[in-house]
């Protein structure tokens, strides 16, 4: 949950944004957001907010499965423990990351919107690769997970300020399209390496754990190996306006 702390009214250049606290957070995770970024406290969003929480738990086919083993006589999943995901981010991704930052927030360029690839485009071609293949048939059910979780939080959690505006922006012009089919791989990467960090503390099935440290290595080690494929647009300087509109944010 988060509180509203300040209101700006929207003017011809820039929409009508909040500054919102997030509770249990200290002042400094403070942010100014568009009105798509709010949520109200009722019991259809905190239920929306339970959901992602047990995305990490796995659908409810497992759990069904877990039940019905139980039923049988088989022996259950063991109960959840706090378990700790790895990823191992190659140098030259991590680079790339790096790039990104200062282009973004340094040099304020912004990566021309929709992408091609898409973010949804690219899990759909690593799924059909080799690689992924040897994991079948759970490793289907993990890519959905993880593009909803995608689409869920990017918005929420890793844009950097300098692309709020546009964020906004994509959100009034492809209204009700998941933010995977318009954001590519860099965002995508993005997610990917903040995912330990979300999950850090959280409690885990340890067979669901190593399914999804499996997958999520082998995800970054696909982005790496066809790099040169997939970063095929360069950031491009923002205009005078958006810049203006985006300081006044």
């Amino acid at each position: 949950p988060a509180k509203v702390l300040k209101k700006r009214a929207a003017t011809s250049s820039c929409p009508r944004t909040f500054l919102i606290h997030y509770l249990g957070w200290k002042d400094r995770w403070d942010e100014w957001v568009p009105d798509e970024r709010i949520m109200k406290y009722n019991h259809e969003n905190l239920l929306f907010a339970d959901n992602l929480k047990k995305m990490v738990k796995g659908n409810s086919k497992r759990k069904k499965s877990d039940a019905q083993k139980v039923e049988s006589g088989k022996k259950a999943e063991p109960a959840p423990t706090t378990v700790n995901v790895r990823i191992g981010v190659p140098m030259q991704l991590a680079r790339k990351m790096g790039e990104e930052l200062v282009a973004v927030q340094t040099s304020k360029c912004l990566l021309p919107l929709p992408r091609s690839p898409t973010a949804a485009e690219v899990l759909e071609m690593f799924k059909e690769s080799e690689d992924c293949s040897k994991c079948k048939p759970w490793i289907d059910d993990f890519l959905v997970d993880f593009q909803h979780y995608f689409d869920l939080a990017l918005g929420c959690f890793y844009l950097y300020p300098f692309e709020r505006l546009q964020y906004a922006e994509v959100i009034k012009r492809y209204e009700g399209a998941p933010l995977s089919t318009v954001y590519g791989p860099e965002h995508l990467l993005r997610v990917l390496v903040n995912i330990p960090t979300y999950l850090g503390g959280k409690q885990i099935h340890m067979g669901r754990a190593k399914e999804m440290n499996t997958a999520l290595n082998l995800l970054a080690s696909y982005l790496n190996n066809n790099i040169d494929k997939l970063w095929n647009v360069p950031y491009q300087p923002a205009n005078e306006t958006y810049r203006k509109a985006a300081e006044d944010i």
